[in-house]
């Protein structure tokens, strides 16, 4: 019996395991074919801090351990991302694109673009409120 549970167990986890390498290698070619310039493989806030500078203007499109994706916007995404994660988000990878314009209307409109085309890809989006008025497959 207790061969069994383990058995179940062992299997349970190759699964997660499975499950997290095919969302990632997903997600990743995602962030290629939209030509992100800036990969996070890891939720880690000192990853991030080294991938990035301080303040970095731009959107940026979250792997949640979830295994849905948040596709968002801001003036300072490394502080955006500190607050996601003591909200209690937990992320597998992070994409970056960084708009450095004055003006937020281009990082809203690629935010837009960007859920646009998650959606017509069959991604499940952690943020589906932003997804009202965009056009969906």
């Amino acid at each position: 019996m207790l061969r069994k549970l383990n058995k179940k167990a062992d299997e349970m986890v190759s699964r997660t395991k499975l499950r997290k390498a095919e969302l990632e290698a997903l997600f990743v070619r995602f962030l290629d074919e939209n030509r992100c310039p800036v990969h996070v493989a890891n939720g880690d806030v000192k990853v991030m801090e080294y991938a990035m500078p301080s303040v970095t203007p731009g959107v940026y499109a979250q792997l949640r351990t979830s295994g849905e994706v948040y596709i968002g916007q801001a003036a300072d995404i490394l502080h955006r991302q500190r607050e996601h994660l003591a909200s209690g988000v937990k992320l597998w990878a992070l994409g970056v694109w960084p708009i450095h314009e004055a003006s937020d209307r281009r990082r809203y409109a690629f935010e837009t673009e960007l859920i646009a085309r998650a959606l017509r890809k069959g991604y499940v989006l952690a943020n589906i409120q932003k997804c009202e008025g965009v056009k969906q497959p």
